[in-house]
């Protein structure tokens, strides 16, 4: 399904969570959850450990200061891919963790294969918003923007 091993951190939600989407996740040859935090001095932590190609982040859960996070990742690790799922997010907070560099959104009322979706068009460079993100925010049907490539 993947074209190369993925690694991956989950960051925010609860261990619980945790094992339903590692498990979940686990399904795909290529992808690997090398670990898990509940906070970001622990995720930045992780993320120099294992340098992972991409971070699943609840936003729920750790909220607000993941626009701090989000910007030490881009800075400190800027191939790390971050796709944030959550209950919902107003418009003008999604914009600011889009700059901060979040390349993608599902909402976790999701069907499992939006995530899926979300996986491969971040790890393919491209940015992805869920159908249902975009309906929360009031702007329509979802899409996938592919990134654009240099000539």
């Amino acid at each position: 399904m993947f074209r190369r091993t993925t690694t991956v951190i989950l960051i925010g939600g609860h261990s619980l969570q945790h094992a339903f989407l590692g498990a979940w996740l686990g399904r795909f040859d290529r992808l690997s959850v090398v670990a898990e935090a509940d906070d970001g001095k622990k995720a930045m932590e992780l993320l120099h450990k294992y340098k992972p190609a991409l971070v699943l982040m609840d936003f729920d859960d750790i909220g607000f200061p993941s626009l701090d996070i989000l910007i030490r990742i881009r800075t400190g690790f800027p191939k790390t891919r971050v796709i944030i799922y959550c209950s919902g997010i107003n418009g003008r907070r999604a914009t600011k963790l889009i700059r901060a560099g979040a390349a993608g959104f599902v909402l976790k009322t999701a069907r499992s294969g939006e995530m899926e979706d979300a996986i491969r068009t971040v790890l393919d460079g491209g940015v992805y918003l869920s159908p249902d993100f975009l309906m929360s925010l009031g702007t329509g049907t979802g899409q996938r923007m592919p990134r654009k490539r240099a000539n």
